[in-house]
């Protein structure tokens, strides 16, 4: 979703946020949250981003077409 209406960050990131937390309520993701312990965050983030997010991605070139997609997909859980 671009920010077409060059809004403010506020303005334009959350209702992205509202819709997503909508989608996923805490009381669906709970059992999957680590609270308070960050280097689990950190482990599952940079495997999901090297596993999936970032294949296919050359450095200095653009990235493919689907990388947004699939990007998109993983932070709204949708994986």
């Amino acid at each position: 979703m671009p920010n077409t209406a060059d809004a403010c960050e506020a303005d334009y990131l959350d209702p992205i946020a509202q819709m997503i937390m909508k989608a996923f309520p805490y009381s669906a993701v709970q059992s999957r949250i680590a609270n308070g312990k960050f280097e689990v965050w950190e482990k599952e983030g940079v495997d999901i981003s090297t596993a999936e997010v970032y294949k296919g991605v050359t450095r200095y070139e653009a990235p493919p077409e689907d990388y947004k997609k699939k990007a998109l997909k993983i932070a709204e859980e949708e994986r």
